[in-house]
């Protein structure tokens, strides 16, 4: 009996609820950058940690 390896992919709304790990760094010029390595390409930076925080909702 052959079996299928395929499985249902998930819906956009089971990635949007995962967590994901935010990496905070300093800015060489000023103010701070946060990335999610897990997402290529989604960053964003601000002044202060907070601000980057709140662009990445």
């Amino acid at each position: 009996m052959k079996t299928s390896n395929k499985t249902k992919p998930e819906s956009l709304e089971f990635y949007l609820r995962l967590k994901y790990p935010i990496t905070i760094y300093p800015d060489d010029d000023g103010g701070y950058v946060s990335e999610i390595k897990d997402l290529p390409g989604c960053f964003t930076q601000g002044e202060t940690i907070e601000e980057t925080l709140i662009s990445k909702q």
